[in-house]
């Protein structure tokens, strides 16, 4: 019985063995000739078309598409048969692109090119149809994906808007001198010519827009949230925003608080820093010891961002005018003041390219505080040392 089985194993693994160097030949058989794979394909898409087998055709087209990457081409009647049954199929894109194809290797010579050329225009328009189904579709996915989003953060979104609102201070009108503070030897050419400019009364927001704020608004639109650079959110203003990404927050806090918000002009931004002030800063020539947010000339304990109101308000009742960031203001960038308006409105003209910065930051020195002084960037850039705050028409 031992003798036995053992035969019966030793018989086994021999024929294990055998159909294992059986299969290892096949497979090391080389693969046929890709125009001799082709014509074999061509048979067997031809005899499935005459037999209603659309399924087969389609993918036995699909391999000869693979092959055409090899450089095989694919016959004209081939690809009409394609288009045949793709839009029997339903799948009129794929109709529609075997028909161009099929035109870009015929003439007007091949026995099926008028039936092409009738089938082209109702493939074309299905494709339109669906097309435009998809995009409605997409649109509503999109739609009520915003309404989740809303809702989710609705709970946020009211305290959020109501604090802004309440955090709007009313900027008195007035008349004051734009540009190079009188004495100022700091003061580069595009601060010039100094100019007299009338302000109309206007709103302007207390603090500049923080994290905790504008996370929100990501939150509800979708957006990828910025970048806080590692030193933390909350109260900080919010950096790593393009003047885009500002345009953006205004346009839905519009929407969402029924008021129109908006970025300040470059001159509103100056008269608020200002706020009645002459000098260099709004307390004085100097910048003073922890009077601002801005490398060590300021003698401020942060390294970075400080949370929005740290230090003292100026007299119209605003925060962080000078340094913390720089911010964001509507303006196109001019090279100096030539041909400026007087009345406090947007800029007409300009450089689109680059977009006007005021205010300084954390980062700069003391100079770049300065009221009067200027800076811009490129409307798309994003870097931890901009941020924005809003303002609004009375």
């Amino acid at each position: 019985m031992t003798t036995l089985r053992s035969i019966t194993l030793h018989v086994a693994n021999y024929l294990i063995a055998l159909l294992l160097v059986c299969a290892s030949q096949a497979a090391a058989q080389p693969a046929l000739p890709p125009q001799v794979q082709a014509d074999m394909l061509k048979r067997s898409i031809v005899a499935a078309f005459a037999q209603a087998d659309n399924a087969k055709v389609l993918a036995e087209m699909d391999k000869y598409h693979a092959l055409a990457k090899e450089g095989v081409p694919i016959p004209g009647p081939l690809l009409f048969i394609e288009s045949k049954v793709a839009s029997a199929s339903g799948q009129n894109i794929r109709a529609e692109a075997a028909l161009r194809k099929y035109f870009e290797v015929v003439d007007a010579n091949d026995p099926r090119y008028q039936e092409a050329l009738d089938l082209y225009p109702k493939v074309q328009a299905l494709v339109e149809v669906e097309a435009a189904e998809k995009k409605r579709q997409e649109a509503l996915v999109a739609q009520r994906k915003a309404q989740e989003r809303l809702e989710a953060v609705k709970p946020r979104l009211a305290a959020m808007l109501e604090g802004v609102k309440s955090q709007m201070v009313v900027i008195p009108a007035g008349k004051f001198q734009m540009g190079c503070s009188k004495g100022d030897r700091d003061c580069a050419s595009d601060e010039s010519p100094a100019h007299n400019v009338s302000i109309a009364s206007f709103k302007l927001g207390k603090h500049e827009v923080t994290f905790e704020q504008y996370d929100i608004f990501a939150a509800a639109t979708g957006r990828e949230e910025p970048s806080d650079s590692g030193w933390g959110r909350g109260t900080r203003p919010v950096i790593n925003v393009n003047w885009e990404d500002a345009q953006a927050y205004v346009k839905w806090f519009s929407e969402q608080s029924g008021q129109r918000f908006r970025l300040p002009t470059e001159a509103e931004w100056e008269y608020a820093a200002r706020a009645g002030s002459k000098t260099r800063y709004s307390w004085g020539a100097s910048i003073g010891r922890g009077k601002a947010n801005c490398d060590s000339d300021c003698g401020d304990s942060f390294g970075n961002t400080s949370p929005v109101g740290s230090f003292p308000v100026n007299t119209f009742g605003l925060f962080d005018m000078h340094g913390n960031v720089w911010e964001w203001v509507q303006d196109n960038w001019h090279d100096d003041y030539t041909g400026a308006p007087t009345d406090g409105s947007v800029w007409p003209g300009g450089d689109p390219s680059r977009r006007v910065l005021r205010g300084g930051s954390w980062g700069t020195g003391a100079g770049n505080l300065r009221a009067s002084n200027r800076g811009r960037n490129d409307p798309a850039a994003r870097d931890d040392y901009d941020g924005f705050r809003v303002a609004q028409d009375l």
